[in-house]
């Protein structure tokens, strides 16, 4: 019996040059007052929407595509950062200000519910948390992007690395449908 290899593919929507930029440089104030790494700390910016795991992607990177190819790009806004707890830790994010376009997005993809943002520090430790609560509670940021594609990552070598890009609709006709597509359901 042949070993296959689990494909491991992480569905992602990449924010603009400056946004990135911004969680960086706040991912270096996070490591500076709390003085050691954190989870999170090396991830690229980006908003989550689904991961999906399988011997045979092929299908549903075709499925996705043809379902992306039909949709207009989304304006995405951020404003201001926002705290998730999970018992005594808490991670700190980037807030998407109008977060229903996107959760009905990876909702479409996925099947799941999300609540979309942009990840500075997870699972910060009560200790950690306040020192880099203090420092980036008052700092006030809003912007925007345009989403055209959603950025698929694979799981390569023990980390993701930027696998294809699925583009959305640019207003022209969608592409051609591919010979095995599946029956989605969704609603936008």
């Amino acid at each position: 019996m042949k070993n296959f290899h689990i494909n491991n593919h992480f569905f992602t929507i990449i924010p603009s040059p400056s946004i990135q930029a911004f969680v960086s440089n706040l991912k270096k104030q996070v490591r500076s007052v709390i003085s050691h790494g954190f989870q999170s700390e090396f991830s690229k910016a980006h908003i989550s929407l689904f991961q999906y795991n399988e011997y045979h992607t092929d299908d549903i990177l075709y499925d996705t595509d043809w379902l992306l190819s039909a949709l207009l790009p989304l304006d995405i806004y951020v404003n201001g950062l926002g705290v998730f707890k999970h018992g005594n830790n808490k991670t700190i994010y980037l807030q998407i200000e109008y977060k229903t376009p996107v959760a009905d997005l990876a909702k479409a993809l996925g099947g799941k519910n999300i609540m979309p943002n942009i990840t500075i520090a997870r699972n910060l430790p009560a200790d950690d948390f306040d020192k880099a609560w203090r420092q980036l509670q008052s700092i006030s940021y809003r912007n925007y992007f345009r989403c055209n594609s959603v950025t698929v990552l694979k799981r390569e070598h023990h980390r993701w690395n930027r696998y294809l890009e699925l583009p959305l609709s640019q207003g022209n006709l969608p592409r051609s449908v591919p010979s095995q597509t599946k029956t989605l359901k969704f609603q936008l």
